[in-house]
């Protein structure tokens, strides 16, 4: 029996997915008021495949591709449509993989850190602008 090429696809697709989340972990990227602010990547520990920063991963500093810059920006015009102020989203490969946070987006004191940028205040900043 042939394997339909959308099976193919799909395997292939989430073997390239699971082989870059397990050695380069993922991208949190941060929307504020529909505007992407920047990003952190969350690598595993060497002991580990979750790359979350309060299950072992290290955030560390990184950029964004144009592919990613595209996704991110797609996703925060939709988000701030929607009325979310405030979101973290998970890039893997430049794919978004299902993940957006909208209740607590870990990761801000973590991007200060490593950039000197304090994206908490310009939450605020951002909200007061709202007034």
């Amino acid at each position: 029996m042939t394997q339909p090429l959308s099976e193919i696809y799909l395997k292939n697709y989430f073997q390239l997915i699971l082989k870059n989340l397990f050695k380069y972990g993922d991208k949190r990227v941060f929307i504020i008021n529909g505007k992407v602010k920047g990003a952190i990547s969350r690598v595993p520990s060497s002991n580990s495949i979750l790359s979350n920063l309060s299950q072992g991963g290290k955030a560390v500093k990184t950029t964004l591709s144009n592919k990613e810059i595209n996704v991110s920006n797609q996703v925060a015009k939709v988000l701030k449509k929607n009325g979310i102020f405030f979101a973290g989203i998970d890039l893997v490969s430049g794919y978004l993989i299902g993940d957006i946070n909208v209740t607590s987006p870990t990761g801000l004191p973590q991007f200060k850190e490593l950039t000197g940028v304090n994206l908490a205040k310009n939450y605020w900043d951002e909200l007061e602008k709202l007034k």
